[in-house]
Parts: C-alpha cells; sequence; structure tokens
C-alpha cells in the first residue's frame, strides 16, 4: 500500500518537474499541444483497441472458450485510456506503450506472473461464496 501511494506522489511530481522543463525550453502553446495531441490520439486509439478486444471476447464465448487474455487485455486498455486522460508526458507515453499490442503482450505477462506469485506468497487470496 505503501509503494502504490509513493507512486501516486512520485509520478505527478516527476510529470510536473517535466513539463515545467519542457515548457520553459519550448514555450506554453508547444507544451500544451505537446500534452493535448497524445492525449486525443490515444483517446481514439483507446477506444478502437477496446471495439477490438469486446469482439474478440465475444467470439471466444460463442466458440465456448473462456476469454482470459481478452479481458485481462481490455483491463489493460482501460488502464491505458486513463494514463492517456492524466495529464502529463511520462503519463502519456506509459498509456501509449499500453495500447500498443506487441507492448501491451509484455505488460499482460508482467501482470499474471505477478498475480501468480501473489496467490503462490498466499498475499492473494480468493474466497468463493456458495
Amino acid at each position: 500500500m505503501l509503494k502504490l501511494l509513493a507512486l501516486f506522489i512520485i509520478i505527478p511530481v516527476i510529470d510536473i518537474t517535466i513539463i515545467v522543463k519542457i515548457g520553459s525550453s519550448l514555450g506554453f502553446w508547444l507544451t500544451l499541444g505537446l500534452i493535448a495531441v497524445p492525449s486525443l490520439l490515444g483517446a481514439a486509439m483507446a477506444r478502437s483497441q477496446g471495439v477490438a478486444v469486446i469482439s474478440r471476447i465475444k467470439s471466444e464465448i460463442a466458440m465456448g472458450r473462456l476469454p482470459g487474455n481478452q479481458i485481462i487485455d481490455g483491463m489493460l486498455i482501460f488502464a491505458g485510456g486513463l494514463l492517456l486522460i492524466t495529464p502529463g508526458i511520462l503519463t502519456d507515453i506509459l498509456g501509449l506503450t499500453v495500447l500498443l499490442p506487441g507492448a501491451r503482450k509484455v505488460y499482460r505477462g508482467l501482470l499474471v506472473s505477478g498475480l501468480w506469485n501473489m496467490v503462490a506468497s498466499r498475499s492473494l487470496k480468493f474466497y468463493i461464496k456458495r
């Protein structure tokens, strides 16, 4: 929990520092464009990727298979979209990489292995209600 709190403090400070440095070099309008344009392009990209994932989830269900990877991809696309609407250069770069299918595969692998490690170390527990 403390690590997550540190991330919510450290990343915005780094983003603000980067924006101020870029703003002092390029000026206000170019800096604003550098923040706004990737957000708008990323939002469109997140929408198209999300629609594609929903289509793949539907086809997996129609074939009687569990859409595990597609659901994780959907969560990653949602997280990437959230990162893109957060103002900042660092968050935009991270959000855009999450939306790229090849990089998303890497993120999915890291997420799944992290979850398995949490289950193995018993720090993540599942409760089934009957």
